[in-house]
């Protein structure tokens, strides 16, 4: 799609809009600003017009796409690829901004990128007042057999989370078969991925050593439906309340080694860790941390890319549709 048609496309979206919200509205005002700035090739005026645009309303691919393409045309890369990632992050492949972005991402030589990671359209993070999250990590406690390794439903999760809440709950698990002492410290090894998200104050995060309170719980089954899948996140999203996200990994992988069942325990902990902050779907790209495990091959090592971290930053970066 050519830049001309796409800012006479938008142009014609913008008079013809009957916009639901006065913000919605209010960034049709402002973009109609930055259209005439960027036909008039200023570049960064108009820029500082998308940008407020896409503030007011961050899921519009139109105002992400100008943002991008009039920061990379006024020298500002970063800015550029800021917006490109806030386009991947909201709008699926069938967006008629996906090509100009990836035309966009080459032409300005972005190496990476976010990638589409909402459930259901639903754009859904931890909120600050939240953090630090807890996360408490068992020393290898299967949930009741009824639960465990399961992909449960919204009444079966509520049932599960009301009991676990319950004096005593926990500590009446049974450890997991298959468990291995060192394997809690591989979890914690592998959500150190997720350290960088610390630094740049994405995220925060810290270990507790009691499930009473923490935000994240994980536990363990000694394996799940599909034979190779190594972990899961169990969470619904309901905003009267905050309910714990449940993260269960796996402990039988024979009849591999320790040291592959090990490598797959971090690998799992630190994908399920992704889901578990919000990055609700898997990466199209085979090298990301976030690629959908039956792609992984067992004892192989996985670690974050770029494009994980671009997600995470973008995913952040935007107002929410909700939190968990």
């Amino acid at each position: 799609m050519q830049i001309r048609q796409l800012i006479l496309a938008v142009f014609l979206s913008l008079s013809c809009s009957n916009s639901a919200t006065l913000a919605a509205e209010n960034a049709g005002v402002v973009a109609q600003k930055g259209l005439k700035a960027l036909q008039a090739k200023k570049y960064k005026e108009a820029n500082q017009y998308f940008a407020k645009a896409a503030l007011l309303n961050p899921r519009d691919a139109s105002y992400q796409y100008y943002a991008s393409l009039s920061a990379f045309q006024a020298g500002d890369k970063n800015t550029g690829k800021a917006a490109l990632s806030r386009l991947f992050l909201t709008q699926t492949s069938h967006s008629p901004y996906m090509n100009p972005a990836m035309e966009l991402q080459k032409r300005y030589g972005v190496n990476a990128h976010a990638y589409y990671a909402l459930k259901n359209g639903m754009h859904t993070v931890w909120s600050r007042r939240q953090m630090p999250l807890k996360i408490y990590v068992s020393n290898g406690l299967a949930l009741p057999e009824a639960y465990r390794g399961k992909n449960l439903n919204v009444p079966q999760l509520t049932e599960l989370q009301d009991w676990l809440r319950k004096p005593g709950a926990v500590q009446s698990l049974k450890v997991c078969p298959g468990y291995q002492s060192g394997f809690a410290s591989q979890v914690r090894s592998g959500l150190g991925e997720w350290n960088w998200a610390l630094q740049e104050r994405i995220i925060t995060f810290q270990f507790v050593n009691s499930p009473v309170g923490a935000n994240i719980l994980v536990f363990w089954s000694p394996s799940f439906p599909q034979p190779s899948q190594a972990g899961q996140t169990l969470y619904m999203v309901r905003n009267t309340e905050t309910r714990p996200i449940i993260i269960e990994l796996r402990t039988d992988f024979s009849p591999y080694s320790s040291a592959v069942a090990s490598q797959s325990i971090r690998n799992a902990a630190a994908h399920e860790f992704g889901h578990a902050i919000g990055i609700q779907c898997h990466s199209p790209f085979g090298g990301d941390l976030m690629t959908n495990w039956q792609s992984w091959s067992e004892g192989a090592s996985y670690h974050i890319s770029e494009n994980d971290k671009e997600t995470l930053r973008a995913l952040y970066s935007v107002a929410p549709h909700q939190t968990f």
